[in-house]
């Protein structure tokens, strides 16, 4: 039951949170009360957290050497030993085969999206991960995948909104996770650039990509970004082919959760000196998750009882 429990935790169920952009095609397709859609989409749901598991153990296998030798990963059950690489190996090619063959099984296009978020995954990990900016272009293609798959997965089309905003908003998070990364105790922004305090060290404890970037550049893009995804969810909501589609133009009420969930955000990460894990630092704040409850329930209400109201 050890081995179990300690493959569980080399799964990160904690890091699951990302995959509920899956249910993103199931709520602004309007199926979200059809039961039969909304199974598909739970199945769909627990697959890619599988198969994002498997990715996660692949990482854990391939960095234990660095991790045994890092201040937080060196607790991880493949770096510590607890869960010996064999075990860990084994789990891979038993769940792995299992999760994309219940994808296929579901529908052809889902389990191909999950052989191309193995894939690309596995190119981050081995190689993509030390590339300046492809690095979190790669994160933010993962979400967009995930978001693809929830279409995928009850069949319905993709909304070229869905993959913008998606792909803004998860590079916004890449980008504040960089630069939480990267302004950690190990470095010293001086205006010459990052000083190394210990080259040894360092090479151990941090991201390699970290070397080819700098503070001042990553505040510039995270500028970019966070105007980039609010001003693509404001056109969105007013958009004349989603006005058109959901019969109502209500979706610009849901701006205002958007904009205190960006600067509430930007607070945790400048402020507070928080966003190595972006889901850690969501479900750990009080005040995103009554503002993200706040948002789903004020789009419920305007996509699925918007019959008979109109502010505009």
């Amino acid at each position: 039951m050890k081995i179990l429990k300690y493959i569980l935790i080399s799964m990160r169920p904690r890091q699951w949170f990302k995959n509920l952009f899956i249910f993103a095609g199931l709520v602004f397709s309007l199926h979200l009360m059809d039961l039969h859609y909304l199974k598909t989409t739970i199945l769909g749901f627990i697959l890619f957290s599988v198969l994002s598991g498997c990715v996660y153990i692949i990482n854990d296998l391939a960095d234990y050497k660095k991790d045994k030798n890092h201040d937080d990963k060196k607790n991880r059950p493949i770096a510590s030993q607890k869960l010996s690489r064999i075990n860990a190996l084994a789990a891979v090619f038993i769940l792995l085969p299992v999760t994309i063959f219940a994808g296929f099984m579901i529908n052809e296009k889902f389990g191909i999206i999950q052989v191309v978020y193995l894939l690309m995954q596995l190119f981050y990990s081995f190689a993509g991960k030390n590339i300046v900016i492809l690095d979190v272009m790669l994160i933010s293609f993962g979400f967009v995948l995930r978001a693809i798959a929830g279409s995928f997965v009850i069949e319905i089309g993709i909304s070229h909104w869905l993959l913008i905003c998606t792909l803004l908003l998860s590079l916004f998070l890449a980008l504040c996770k960089r630069r939480h990364e990267l302004l950690n105790p190990a470095f010293i922004h001086e205006n010459t650039g990052l000083q190394e305090i210990n080259k040894g060290k360092r090479e151990h404890k941090t991201r390699n990509v970290l070397f080819s970037y700098d503070a001042d550049f990553i505040d510039q893009m995270i500028s970019v970004v966070t105007a980039s995804t609010l001003m693509a969810y404001i056109l969105y909501t007013i958009s004349p082919d989603v006005v058109l589609k959901f019969r109502t133009n209500n979706l610009l009420f849901t701006v205002p959760m958007v904009l205190f969930g960006i600067f509430r955000y930007l607070y945790i990460v400048y402020v507070e000196n928080k966003g190595s894990s972006p889901e850690k630092a969501i479900l750990s704040d009080a005040h995103m998750i009554v503002n993200l409850i706040l948002w789903f329930a004020v789009v419920v209400f305007v996509l699925y009882f918007r019959d008979g109201i109109s502010f505009f």
